[in-house]
């Protein structure tokens, strides 16, 4: 599977959409995104119609001596929060806001995924189907050098009440009957 992050998503662009329990088609163009309202607020999972223009876009970057498959989601142009000036090659792009976790007072990461320019490295596990070549099913884990359990991992999930992408404990990798929280990366370029 490295070869398919490897080739396929880094330096894309995409929309991120949830995909609670893995079965939504990548056909399908409605969905709950990705989405941050300004730099500081929390990332939530909002309704929308996909289209190239109006769907936040998102681009990755692997993390520089991270464990494998790691990136950082850094937010691309067309954001009201962004840089918008054109670029001819997405991939010189400069590395600017994007997802992160941000410690408290004592250095434990945030609970909440928020939009700011200290990023933070997130674990993509391709999950399910990914026969589709515009559209990635992964699980989004935070990377865990001491895992207290093999089979508990932290993933992020969406808050049913606030719609914020949020650090959940999910066993791993799951049942047919007890999925991990899953997000379909979708190709625009």
């Amino acid at each position: 599977m490295a070869n398919l992050l490897e080739q396929d998503l880094t330096g894309s662009i995409f929309s991120i959409r949830y995909n609670p329990d893995g079965q939504l088609d990548p056909g399908v163009v409605g969905g709950a995104y990705a989405t941050a309202e300004r730099y500081g607020a929390p990332i939530r999972a909002e309704k929308r119609e996909f289209s190239a223009m109006a769907t936040p876009k998102w681009i990755l970057h692997k993390v520089e001596g991270g464990a494998e498959n790691t990136y950082h989601i850094n937010a691309m142009k067309n954001q009201p929060y962004v840089n918008t000036s054109e670029v001819s090659n997405p991939n010189d792009f400069p590395k600017g806001s994007g997802w992160a976790l941000i410690p408290d007072e004592d250095g434990i990461p945030g609970k909440v995924v928020t939009l700011q320019t200290e990023l933070s490295g997130f674990v993509l596990k391709p999950y399910g189907d990914n026969e589709s070549p515009i559209a990635f099913n992964f699980v989004i884990q935070i990377p865990n050098p001491n895992p207290s359990s093999l089979h508990l991992a932290e993933v992020i999930g969406v808050d049913p009440d606030t719609k914020e992408l949020v650090v959940q404990g999910h066993f791993f990798p799951g049942s047919p009957t007890n999925p991990p929280p899953q997000w379909q990366f979708i190709k625009v370029n």
